[in-house]
Parts: structure tokens; C-alpha cells; sequence
């Protein structure tokens, strides 16, 4: 069975798709001929009736009856040419939808983190600014106090020093 159809013109998408159920004689059926390469495929379950084989020299089509309409070749082929392209192109739609999504999110997260430590850095060097002018204001008023208490102190020293002088001389 497998080289009967390994040696056909079988899509191996197609292929693919139905080697899991050759394995379960109870879910699918399957039938090979020698002249033609055919393959009568029937699920038991009808929401996979849609699945059907089309090999390059059949000129045959599986319908969900399990009987077969002859002459629909090309018809065959461009619906399964169709069915194929179709989910291929959904996969690769939802797979770029989904890389640009993530792509925006982690754009996002990143400016958003950005932005965030540019506010933290900003703020913590204006915390560092005020609190330095402040420790400025306060030496600048602390020496300019010192300055007038000393030179307070220094011209009542020099008062009391005349006043004693004074008192002594007199």
C-alpha cells in the first residue's frame, strides 16, 4: 500500500494528511487500485467528510455519499489546489498576525520601560540638584552667620578690651 502510493503523483501535503488514519482500519477506509491510483477515503464521522485524496491520474471524486462522480478531474484538482492554498495561506496570515502582534508588544514593553527609566533618572537627578543647592544655601548661610557672629564677637571683644583698658588706666 505504501509504495503503491509513494510511487503515484500524490501531494504529499495530502499524504500527510491522511497516514495517521491508515493505521486505524476502524476510522478510515481505503481502497487501491492497480490501473488507477484511487483511494476511497470514508471517516466515520461526518465533520471530515471534507477531506478527500486526488492523485494526478484520477479522474475520479470521493463524495460524502461514498460513491464517486466520474469525469470531474480538473475540478478535483483546483478544488484541492484551492483547499490547500487556502489553509496554507490562513497558517501563514495567523502566523504573521501573530509575529506582528508580539512584535508590538515587546516594541511596547521596551519604550514603556524606556520611558519609565528615563522618568526615574530624570527625577532622582532633580532630587540630587535640589537637595545640593540646598546643602549650598545652607554652608553659604551657616559661613555668612559664622562671619557676622564672629565679627560681632570681635567688636565686643574690642569694646571690653578698651573698657578695661580704660578702667586700668584710670
Amino acid at each position: 500500500m505504501w509504495t503503491h502510493l509513494k510511487n503515484s503523483h500524490v501531494p504529499l501535503k495530502c499524504l500527510f494528511m491522511f497516514i495517521h488514519p491508515f493505521r486505524n482500519a476502524h476510522t478510515f477506509k481505503y481502497y487501491c487500485f492497480d490501473n488507477s491510483t484511487i483511494l476511497h477515503c470514508q471517516w466515520q464521522f461526518l465533520s471530515f467528510s471534507y477531506l478527500f485524496f486526488v492523485a494526478a491520474d484520477v479522474e475520479t471524486e470521493f463524495s460524502t455519499d461514498g460513491g464517486y462522480d466520474d469525469g470531474d478531474y480538473d475540478d478535483n484538482i483546483d478544488d484541492y489546489a484551492t483547499y490547500v492554498d487556502d489553509n496554507n495561506d490562513d497558517d501563514d496570515e495567523d502566523v504573521v498576525v501573530v509575529v506582528v502582534v508580539v512584535l508590538v508588544v515587546v516594541v511596547v514593553v521596551v519604550v514603556v520601560v524606556v520611558v519609565v527609566v528615563v522618568v526615574v533618572v530624570v527625577v532622582v537627578v532633580v532630587i540630587v540638584v535640589v537637595v545640593a543647592v540646598v546643602v549650598v544655601i545652607l554652608v553659604v548661610v551657616t559661613v555668612v552667620v559664622a562671619v557676622a557672629v564672629v565679627h560681632v564677637v570681635v567688636k565686643i571683644a574690642v569694646v571690653v578690651i578698651i573698657v578695661v583698658v580704660v578702667i586700668v588706666v584710670t
